[in-house]
């Protein structure tokens, strides 16, 4: 893989920081302590994205080629699967499991404490910040594009991260590492095992999949469930257009054409408030359509897609739709519980293996603490005190949490 091109590329960039630095700026930025860092350009502010955004329909020939783009061996490229990805988020029930599934995890309290369990609430005041809450939200939405690259902006007067910018995963190629500095470039600016300024603003959430290749992610799986049901939907439509309206039928002697013609128009005439004269011996009969379950199959087939969706993303359905068992729904809740529980212990072993140490370097006071969910150490103490329910031999509550891979 040739280097040379990229690296020149962003070492004329590099070069013209001076330039085009913003007014105002200092060569160097406050960290938190009161130590002073090398302002250097950032990576998302050298990016060229192109005129005209990536579209690609929504449809089932279309989504086979943005994956074989995704998964070429010696070229990976996800503009076009990201663009898909974009479509398809639009179907309101895919985009209600991913939120439903987000706000539990985020709507989970946590804390920072040592290893004895002391809480230190002057640190975790660092954190309660909204930038952390939207780097969470960032670190979930993982699970379902199968990667995040993401920017640091520089600190602020105070010494404290207070914002960050998502490099477009379009342009990342976390196969070999790199970011295409524009969407049409051959080789990118590489960002993995590199001792550059640049770099230390930046910050990986990656994934992989059962192969230990760069995961896609999981709206990948999705995708086809959403297109298939658009196709259902549009199937239903005409249908009902078809058949769904009564149609009017005109018994007639008529056979002069000009008379055939008045009993279109008048025909034509019989919508809303509409009227039509007919002669004495014409009859006009309404004729009610004879198959009244033929849509039936189109909700079922719309219905079967959803519990797709559902199944992949919570595994399970009965959360977010009607159940007539109540012992089924607790299974099912169960079930999801299980997929929160497996979130939010990877996003506990990234933010203390992974965000922990990036902060410590920016001068954050981390060292001996770490993060964890404020559940967790109540159910601990619970434990200790007797409190906690005891073990049943019911499959679905023992069942372990999912493991991911980081």
């Amino acid at each position: 893989m040739q280097l040379g091109q990229p690296f020149k590329a962003f070492t004329r960039w590099l070069n013209q920081f001076e330039l085009a630095k913003k007014p105002g700026t200092t060569d160097t930025a406050t960290i938190a302590g009161g130590k002073k860092a090398k302002r250097a350009p950032r990576l998302k502010d050298s990016l060229v994205a192109l005129q005209s955004r990536t579209r690609i329909a929504a449809e089932m020939e279309a989504w086979k080629r943005a994956e074989d783009r995704a998964l070429h061996p010696t070229k990976p490229r996800r503009d076009m699967l990201m663009a898909l990805y974009q479509q398809i988020t639009k179907d309101n029930y895919l985009t209600g499991q991913m939120t439903t599934l987000k706000n539990k995890v985020l709507s989970e309290g946590y804390t920072v404490v040592d290893k004895t369990g002391k809480e230190y609430p002057d640190v975790l005041e660092l954190f309660e910040r909204p930038w952390f809450t939207d780097f969470l939200s960032r670190v979930l939405d993982t699970d379902f594009y199968g990667h995040t690259l993401i920017n640091f902006d520089y600190p602020n007067e105070e010494g404290e991260f207070h914002r960050f910018d998502l490099i477009p995963r379009g342009q990342v190629v976390p196969e070999f590492g790199q970011v295409l500095l524009k969407p049409t470039d051959d080789v990118g600016v590489p960002f993995r095992g590199i001792d550059a300024d640049y770099t230390k603003l930046l910050i990986e959430v990656r994934m992989f999949d059962e192969e230990g290749k760069d995961h896609i992610g999981i709206l990948n799986k999705a995708a086809p469930e959403v297109i298939w049901k658009r196709y259902t939907r549009t199937d239903m439509s005409r249908r009902s257009e078809k058949f769904g309206m009564p149609l009017v039928s005109l018994k007639t002697s008529a056979v002069e054409e000009s008379e055939l013609s008045a009993r279109e128009e008048a025909l034509a005439n019989m919508g809303a408030n509409g009227w039509v004269v007919i002669d004495e011996s014409e009859e006009i009969d309404v004729v009610e359509s004879s198959n009244t379950d033929g849509s039936k199959i189109y909700t079922a087939l719309s219905s079967m897609c959803n519990d797709e969706i559902a199944y992949l993303i919570t595994g399970q359905t009965a959360t977010s739709q009607e159940t007539g068992s109540r012992a089924g729904g607790e299974v099912h809740e169960r079930v999801q519980e299980h997929y929160i529980q497996a979130r939010m212990r990877f996003i506990s072993q990234y933010v203390n293996f992974t965000l922990w140490p990036f902060l410590k370097l920016w001068g954050y006071p981390l060292e001996g603490l770490h993060f964890k969910w404020r559940k967790w150490i109540d159910e601990a103490k619970a434990k200790e005190t007797g409190d906690a329910p005891k073990p049943t031999n019911d499959p679905e509550k023992d069942t372990p949490p999912l493991r991911w891979s980081s």
